[in-house]
């Protein structure tokens, strides 16, 4: 049950800075191309206010996507177990 939400409208600074944003993960591998898209989640720009004002970050929406995932609990093994 895949889920497709519509892009926001985004200004063309916006869409600049996500562009950007996409070329830099996937020259750091952080991410792979699909060609065949059968999920979709809108993407948009964060301001920073405070000591970093005016800095922008990307995000990604996934609030309908968050109710339909699995949750997988993998506890963080103790440091004494592993070594023992």
């Amino acid at each position: 049950m895949p889920i497709k939400i519509a892009p926001h409208h985004l200004s063309a600074e916006d869409e600049e800075t996500i562009e950007h944003e996409i070329t830099e993960m996937a020259s750091k591998w952080l991410f792979k191309e699909v060609k065949d898209y059968k999920w979709s989640v809108p993407f948009f720009v964060v301001r920073e206010n405070g000591r970093r004002r005016g800095k922008k970050h990307t995000a990604v929406d996934f609030r309908r996507l968050n109710p339909i995932l699995r949750v997988v609990d993998h506890p963080i093994p103790i440091c004494e177990e592993i070594i023992d």
